[in-house]
């Protein structure tokens, strides 16, 4: 659920549980959607998003709008799980930690957040520099002092 939680003086929108797993999560907003939640705040609950009548959307309500929306984007129908995909592919190639993606995403374990992995910018190539006796970083043991590869 999209929610309102406290944060000093104000509230600010959050994206909180329970999940699929039963354990609540936190997930944190750009600056933008959040200035756009904040514009349609109100003050009948702890949601974002209600029906007239005050009570939380369905499911299939919440659906309707996501292809409302998409409709009138000009875009294909797309689904929640989409979105979701969309979210981690898109911090991943912007070179989020693949532990952050994981924390926000929810998974229990990394392997799951690993299918995002090849998305990363340079695929870890940056990393091999640390090898290259060039680099001046290694160091080898050698009877026991350390001695400079460089």
């Amino acid at each position: 659920m999209l929610g309102w939680l406290a944060s000093g003086q104000d509230r600010v929108p959050r994206v909180v549980g329970p999940t699929k797993s039963g354990k609540e999560r936190k997930v944190p907003l750009t600056t933008s959607l959040e200035a756009a939640l904040r514009g349609i705040r109100h003050a009948r609950g702890p949601r974002v998003f209600w029906n007239p009548d005050g009570k939380p959307f369905s499911i299939w309500q919440l659906h309707e709008r996501l292809w409302g929306a998409c409709r009138r984007a000009g875009l294909r129908r797309i689904r929640w799980h989409d979105i979701r995909h969309s979210f981690a592919s898109q911090l991943v190639i912007a070179g989020t930690p693949l532990r952050q993606v994981q924390e926000w995403l929810g998974h229990s374990t990394i392997t799951m957040t690993m299918r995002y992995a090849h998305l990363a910018p340079g695929g870890g190539r940056e990393y091999l520099a640390a090898l290259d006796p060039n680099h001046g970083n290694l160091t080898a043991i050698q009877g026991g002092a350390a001695r400079s590869l460089a």
